[in-house]
């Protein structure tokens, strides 16, 4: 059929299939190289290195990259016989390359010798008449290949071992792969649940909220109903009834409609429910408050203003608001900024609300939020945050002069929740231990010097007092601490309920009552006996005022600075 077709001309035209073709039906399909170790899909055919399919059926999908049939690592098919038929093809491919290219370049000669004192093959001629091989060894180029080849094959076999080993460690790794892509799903189902848990919870807080206002409207509408039916009838009976009867029920018809207007409508007031939903992923939202009174003369007289701190897990926070405006925005906008005075030294974000508050109608406030990345020291806000002009206009401003600012400031997430606490529960645990310290250092000083006799009784006894008013609010820092720890570590869900109680400075959980810093001026300090020797004391309780004129000690840290006064005293 063939010579037919070729005699009539049809095939005239048709050139034989090149070489270069045999070459690219054994080529990858994925990867278009040369086949390593050929696996072959058994619905297409086609042919894949190992590596490449293992990547394509782990990374991308569980399909044949050609034909898109699904398919399992399992299933591929190894082709032992393409290697040998590679290995022929590439000899073939060698032997005629050889064939062109084992000449000699002076007398296009084959190579048949190698010269061992040069280290190069070489013709006959090159050996026989050549001057530049005279007084050289020569031996067969074909028995000095054979060792070659010999060699080669050798550090092959070993090369094999190696390719063995590493193909169990990717046989290990792909199934780890495996592992963790299933631990990922396990881990996805149980989040999905959580949250179908969680949508329940929401579910059930949104079904008690609505219950209660359906009760309130129930009642609110049969009241209305019952008021109605009483008008009707009251309306029947002015209209039935003889004047003189009716006269006559006038006091008790007057008396029963004021207890009806006097009834407090109170009892259905629903404004009390709170709008908010406990939530198990965000936290809560921790506020303060700041109250600007005069606030016209502090606008002329006053550059920026600060709030009270607000402390939250060993975090301190503060309002920063230029009355006047800030930079671009001065003399036009009111500038508010939330300010992150002490940190961890690591960059974090949180999110934070500042509202401003209409003296009049609750529902004009101005609320602003965002969230931001904060370091200690760093300031974010708004420097347009309201115009100047609009703020007494419009009922920001009292008739007192006052404006009035709420600011709220919350970790975005539980797991930044956990690590501020974690640090905050680190850094009173190195305090907690320098006080233990400095305890055992007043111990030693107040044995040492117990026998002295012009001490008196009554210094050592007020000495003691001191180190037990120390050991005292140790103790209470110490057992509050191990509570904090405890719930933590056993009640994950009970975060949120914690957060209002524990989230106070370590000024403030140093002791049962209610403490806050006291001021004390530089001349005052140096007053106090021995203060100069008291450099670390001081570099762990001390925090620069924002004037950086004042330093701040919290009680604790006053209370041994007295006792190591006192033990100078009894010293001298």
């Amino acid at each position: 059929m063939s010579e037919m077709l070729r005699s009539s001309g049809y095939m005239s035209n048709q050139r034989p299939l090149p070489n270069a073709n045999l070459e690219d039906l054994l080529k990858c399909v994925i990867c278009y190289d040369k086949l390593v170790d050929a696996k072959m899909c058994p619905f297409c055919s086609k042919l894949c290195c190992k590596m490449c399919i293992h990547k394509w059926l782990i990374e991308n999908r569980s399909q044949c990259p050609h034909c898109r049939s699904s398919l399992r690592l399992d299933q591929l098919v190894t082709c032992r016989f393409l290697k040998d038929i590679t290995q022929a093809l590439e000899n073939l491919t060698m032997n005629k390359t050889e064939e062109v290219s084992d000449k000699c370049a002076t007398h296009n000669c084959p190579l048949n010798y190698f010269c061992t004192t040069c280290d190069n093959p070489i013709c006959s001629d090159c050996a026989m008449f050549s001057t530049d091989h005279k007084g050289h060894e020569f031996q067969h180029l074909q028995s000095v290949y054979k060792k070659h080849v010999e060699q080669i094959n050798t550090e092959s076999k070993s090369l094999n071992k190696r390719v063995k080993d590493l193909e169990i460690l990717l046989a290990e790794l792909d199934i780890n792969i495996e592992k963790f892509r299933t631990a990922k799903e396990e881990k996805s189902r149980e989040l999905i649940l959580y949250m179908e848990q969680i949508q329940s919870r929401l579910e059930n807080q949104l079904k008690e909220k609505l219950n209660i206002l359906s009760s309130n409207r129930d009642k609110i509408q049969d009241e209305i109903r019952r008021l109605r039916i009483m008008q009707i009838e009251l309306e029947k009976e002015l209209s039935n009834v003889a004047k003189s009867k009716l006269i006559a029920k006038s006091a008790d018809l007057v008396k029963k409609l004021k207890a009806i207007q006097s009834m407090p409508s109170t009892k259905y007031d629903s404004s009390s429910l709170s709008c908010e939903f406990n939530s198990e992923v965000i936290p809560a939202y921790e506020s303060g408050v700041f109250i600007l009174k005069n606030f016209s003369q502090i606008q002329q007289t006053t550059e920026v203003v600060y709030s009270d701190i607000l402390h939250i897990n060993g975090l301190m926070w503060r309002l920063k608001v230029y009355p006047n405006g800030n930079g671009v925005a001065k003399g036009n906008y009111l500038s508010v900024f939330l300010e992150l005075l002490k940190g961890y030294g690591e960059s974090a974000k949180y999110d934070y609300r500042v509202e401003m508050i209409h003296q009049v109608d609750p529902n004009q406030n101005v609320l602003r939020e965002f969230a931001s990345d904060f370091e200690t020291g760093e300031c974010w806000g708004y420097n347009r945050f309201y115009h100047l002009e609009q703020l007494k206009n419009e009922g920001f401003i009292s008739f007192e002069d006052t404006l009035i600012m709420n600011y709220y400031v919350r970790a975005p997430n539980y797991y930044q929740l956990h690590k501020d606490q974690g640090n905050y529960i680190k850094q009173l645990l190195e305090k907690e231990l320098l006080n233990k310290e400095q305890i055992k250092d007043l111990h030693m000083k107040l044995e040492k010097y117990e026998g002295k006799k012009d001490v008196s009784d009554y210094e050592l006894d007020e000495l003691e007092e001191k180190i037990q008013e120390i050991n005292d609010k140790e103790e209470v820092k110490r057992t509050e601490d191990d509570i904090f720890k405890e719930k933590v570590a056993n009640s994950p869900n009970e975060l949120s309920s914690m957060i209002q109680r524990y989230m106070m400075s370590p000024e403030e959980i140093s002791s049962d009552e209610e403490l806050t810093p006291k001021q004390l001026n530089w001349n005052e300090l140096q007053d106090i006996p021995d203060f100069h020797s008291c450099s670390e004391l001081m570099s762990q309780d001390f925090l620069e005022s924002p004037e950086g004129d004042e330093k701040e000690f919290s009680p604790l840290g006053e209370n041994l600075i007295k006792a190591i006064g006192s033990l100078h005293s009894l010293l001298k």
